[in-house]
């Protein structure tokens, strides 16, 4: 049966109903629509999630690091968000299940991506605790954190390249006793 043939067919399967009985018939389809929704959710997460199965375990294993990273991220941000709700009414955010389903699909590369944006939706969120809680400074820790692992994958990069240089320059040079 094609597309117009299911609306005709539904259209006098209603129209013959009574009053109780079309409530329960259009409680039924729309509990059908959200069961067919959540079955077609779950084979187009299952589809995006079957990239990782093709890849090396390092890969995987680093996936599993940045995954939980932009997560333990997200979920600071969405307390943050809780905590100014009062204040601000407007103040939405992605379920973080959502955003974890999201993320369990991504390459490597688009992790950067993700934490380049929250830090982008922090900033806002950071002002309005400085307004709405004047007078107290809050550390987050995964802000720390962050500070000293790019400070330290700076240093650690100029000391393999010195130590690189080195290398290179008496593999270079001519025996002295010879």
């Amino acid at each position: 049966p094609n597309q117009t043939d299911a609306i005709t067919t539904f259209d006098k399967n209603l129209e013959g109903l009574n009053e109780v009985d079309k409530a329960k018939f259009l409680e039924h389809v729309q509990v059908m629509l959200k069961k067919e929704e959540k079955e077609k959710e779950q084979r187009e997460l299952e589809k995006r999630r079957a990239h990782l199965k093709n890849e090396s375990k390092e890969y995987q294993e680093e996936h599993e690091k940045k995954l939980r990273k932009c997560l333990g991220r997200y979920y600071s941000y969405v307390s943050r968000c809780k905590s100014l709700k009062g204040f601000r009414p407007d103040l939405t955010w992605i379920h973080p299940h959502e955003v974890e389903d999201e993320l369990e699909t991504y390459h490597l590369d688009e992790f950067d991506g993700f934490m380049k944006r929250l830090r982008k939706a922090e900033r806002p969120i950071t002002s309005l605790e400085a307004q709405y809680f004047p007078g107290v400074i809050t550390c987050y820790p995964e802000d720390i954190t962050e500070f000293f692992e790019k400070r330290w994958k700076r240093i650690k990069k100029s000391f393999v390249s010195a130590e690189n240089n080195i290398c290179n320059c008496f593999k270079r040079s001519t025996p002295i006793n010879q």
